[in-house]
């Protein structure tokens, strides 16, 4: 697994050097749908199968490990500074995506097609300003971080 690991992370730098493309925004795509890939299977399964709530505690788990433990024990045993201008957006795209997924719940009172469509064009929306945020030095706007301390 360790080769693999060294293999997949190699072939991220080597993207995001070949395409100038910031480390971020590759593994935010390619990476997260990559490791991503085997729960949606297991996720489409069970829903398959009438087992939904296997696969909404398999969405709900995976996302409390990846944003919890999953970057804990990186921090335990590799520790680095983590930048706030590399945090922040991915944080505040968790929080609005919580919020979106939390109202298309509450309002539509079901999860359908639909929702899933708004979902998805979510995702691709952010990742498409990131994308642009992060490679246009005509956005040059104020850290994430400095933003959030402006707020509070």
């Amino acid at each position: 697994m360790a080769i693999e690991v060294a293999m997949i992370v190699a072939s991220v730098l080597e993207l995001s050097r070949i395409f100038n493309i910031p480390d971020f925004i590759v593994s935010f795509f390619l990476v997260s749908i990559g490791t991503s890939l085997p729960e949606l299977v297991v996720d489409l399964g069970a829903i398959r199968r009438g087992e939904v709530e296997i696969a909404i505690g398999d969405i709900v788990g995976s996302c409390i490990i990846d944003a919890s433990i999953a970057i804990g024990i990186g921090q335990v045993f590799f520790p680095q500074a983590v930048s706030a201008d590399l945090a922040m957006p991915a944080i505040l795209y968790i929080i609005l995506a919580s919020i979106g997924v939390i109202f298309l719940i509450v309002y539509r009172e079901k999860v359908d097609k639909k929702t899933g469509i708004v979902l998805i064009t979510f995702y691709l929306l952010l990742y498409i300003l990131l994308f642009v945020i992060r490679t246009s030095p005509v956005w040059d706007i104020p850290s994430s971080a400095t933003m959030i301390k402006g707020l509070i």
